[in-house]
């Protein structure tokens, strides 16, 4: 990828791991959760769902997703969460 990076725009240095787990990834996340606010706040009628799933590695997720229609009446769904959870036979694995 460096490799890619430098041919692509020479002189380019990537962030450092520190800076992007300290600060940009904060950043991006406070801004996704403040445009995603706005969406919701115009609207007035949601349908919430879940849904539960299984990875390759056997870890359990559930996610939490709003749909809802927006004002140009186009129909809109958002991820509010996705965590993992332990499996209650086994534990964490």
């Amino acid at each position: 990828m460096r490799v890619f990076v430098n041919c692509a725009v020479p002189g380019y240095v990537p962030p450092c791991y520190a800076t992007v787990r300290d600060s940009l990834l904060p950043a991006a996340m406070r801004q996704a959760g403040e445009k995603l606010e706005t969406v919701l706040r115009g609207n007035s009628n949601y349908t919430a769902a879940t849904a539960i799933w299984t990875s390759r590695r056997g870890h359990l997720f559930i996610a939490f997703v709003c749909t809802f229609i927006s004002a140009n009446f186009e129909g809109k769904t958002v991820l509010l969460g996705c965590v993992r959870m332990l499996n209650p036979v086994l534990g964490s694995i």
